[in-house]
């Protein structure tokens, strides 16, 4: 997958002959009145699906073998990790500090192309327009306070294990604020990104 998204026509934009009639190319084009009845799949899916993941249609078919481009991908992963700690807490520390700063380079890149396209402004207002009947509803809770505990990684071990390497008079407080900060920043970027290229 990721050596196929820098293909020129990207893979999973368009329907492959094996799929059937059921896939829905992914840059539209088909007219679908009428047609609602019945199932339909993106091409996104499908090739995720039948060329990523190698799934067979029904279990009766067994499992299937393990992706060889995925394996070698996941012992990179491992790779890089253990390249990262095997020195310890000093060089994962090292290594912080191009992984935090790296994706918001990412993220500046994609907001400067999401605000340049075609109805942007319409989605991030869109995105900023507060729907206060929503505050009522407990799923809109439940929903927030997942996504809280996902991005500021609470109770995960490793986090636990980093702090254990702190002075026993370290200013966690102001720690805490800054990475709240941070995460809600990220947060709403991420945000106006999407909704900016989603229009």
């Amino acid at each position: 997958y990721f050596f196929d998204s820098f293909a020129s026509e990207l893979p999973w934009s368009f329907c492959r002959e094996e799929w059937g009639d059921g896939c829905v190319s992914a840059s539209g084009g088909q007219p679908l009145q009428g047609q609602l009845s019945r199932n339909f799949s993106s091409s996104t899916q499908l090739y995720l699906q039948r060329i990523v993941l190698n799934e067979t249609d029904s279990l009766e078919e067994g499992i299937g073998y393990p992706s060889g481009s995925l394996a070698i991908m996941l012992g990179i992963s491992w790779l890089t990790v253990t390249l990262i700690i095997i020195r310890g807490v000093k060089s994962s520390g090292k290594a912080a500090y191009v992984l935090a700063l790296f994706p918001y380079v990412v993220m500046f890149i994609l907001l400067v192309r999401a605000l340049t396209l075609p109805g942007a402004y319409d989605g991030v207002m869109y995105f900023l327009t507060p729907q206060w009947e929503k505050l009522l509803e407990p799923q809109v809770w439940y929903n927030a306070v997942t996504q809280v505990f996902f991005s500021l990684a609470v109770c995960f071990g490793v986090i636990i294990m980093y702090s254990s390497y702190n002075r026993f008079g370290h200013n966690v407080y102001r720690d805490a604020n800054i990475v709240t900060t941070l995460d809600t920043f990220t947060s709403l970027l991420s945000g106006v990104i999407i909704f900016g290229i989603l229009g």
